[in-house]
């Protein structure tokens, strides 16, 4: 099932192209049933691929937001690191001007 999630993009344009083709009278009348079926078909995959991609959206937008917050944490921490070793430094070389 994993696949008509890889290729929502592909049934969709085959729907298209069906729905396209039967609107300029593309297919005779005894041809149509069989061109329902598979429109038919396409709707479904579409519709359950659909249901699938939803909620793994919302998951991605979850774990992003959880990437962001980690990245932010660890740029705080480094800049926190940082502004200790220039202070460090500074007193290093006050200390040795004094002397």
């Amino acid at each position: 099932m994993d696949k008509l999630l890889e290729n929502k993009q592909f049934f969709s344009n085959i729907k298209l192209i069906i729905e396209t083709s039967q609107a300029r009278g593309c297919w005779k009348p005894n041809e149509l049933q069989a061109i329902g079926l598979v429109w038919t078909d396409l709707e479904k995959i579409l519709a359950y691929v659909e249901q699938n991609t939803k909620g793994d959206e919302s998951t991605k937008d979850d774990e992003s937001t959880k990437d962001d917050e980690s990245t932010k944490d660890d740029e705080s921490t480094k800049d926190d690191e940082s502004t200790k070793d220039d202070e460090s430094t500074k007193d290093d070389e006050s200390t040795t001007k004094e002397s």
